[in-house]
């Protein structure tokens, strides 16, 4: 059964693999059903790898990836219009979609948005990462308790459509830190435009899920990508 789910996953560990060899922990953090996965052993396909990446590294890790063999491929859809746009390489079935932000002064991560927007992981949820492993690959990830608070208002606004979500937050549950959630909140993560904060409840389905909403927008043309949701 664990060797299947392997096999299975077997794409995932191959740009895991080369995604450790690129950055520095520093440098990158995973998010999405990766973290869950590490933490819950096995349950499910995953289907790529999302990454948020300090953008100071995104000259060398193009360049890095490319020598691997990786091309780049387009992302076209609905989220294009607010800017939520991932650099997405490709290499056989091996998808990693990288969003490149800026990492602040006070050690939160920022990724710019159209007309003023933009997305916001706060210090703690960006600073105080773990490394999981993965088939034995290390790799750095976002706070667990700011994976678990994200996946939960998601669940909250959006169940009917990723009902895969609950999974995921079963599992998250365990890692959660209540005092840790209260001071990621006091650092107003989500969606701000220019210096204004925006409500949490309405703009964290962005954050909380922001490839989710790519893959919802470009459902029919990831088909020719072999990326299967």
């Amino acid at each position: 059964m664990e060797k299947d789910w392997l096999r299975e996953n077997e794409h995932i560990v191959i740009g895991l693999k080369d995604v450790v060899e690129v950055f520095e922990p520093d440098q990158y953090r995973v998010f999405g059903s990766l973290i869950p996965a590490a933490l819950g052993g096995t349950y499910k396909k995953i289907n790529d790898l999302d990454l948020l990446v300090d953008e100071k590294a995104k000259k060398m890790a193009t360049q890095k990836l490319k020598a691997k063999g990786y091309k780049i491929a387009p992302v076209k859809g609905i989220a294009n219009v607010v800017g939520v746009i991932p650099l997405r390489f490709s290499k056989g079935s091996t998808l990693i979609d990288m969003f490149f932000g800026q990492v602040e002064k006070n050690g939160g991560w920022r990724y710019p948005l159209r007309f003023g927007f933009s997305l916001y992981l706060p210090p703690d949820a960006w600073k105080s990462y773990p490394q999981l492993k993965f088939s034995e690959v290390e790799f750095a990830c976002v706070n667990l308790s700011a994976a678990y608070y994200l996946t939960m208002l998601l669940e909250k606004k959006a169940m009917a459509k990723y009902k895969r979500r609950s999974r995921d937050l079963e599992i998250l549950t365990k890692f959660r830190n209540l005092k840790e959630i209260e001071k990621i909140k006091r650092q107003k993560p989500g969606l701000w435009w220019k210096s204004i904060h925006l409500p949490m409840i309405e703009s964290l389905v962005a954050i909380g899920n922001v490839c989710g909403i790519v893959d919802e927008a470009v459902a029919p043309t990831l088909v020719k990508s072999r990326r299967i949701w």
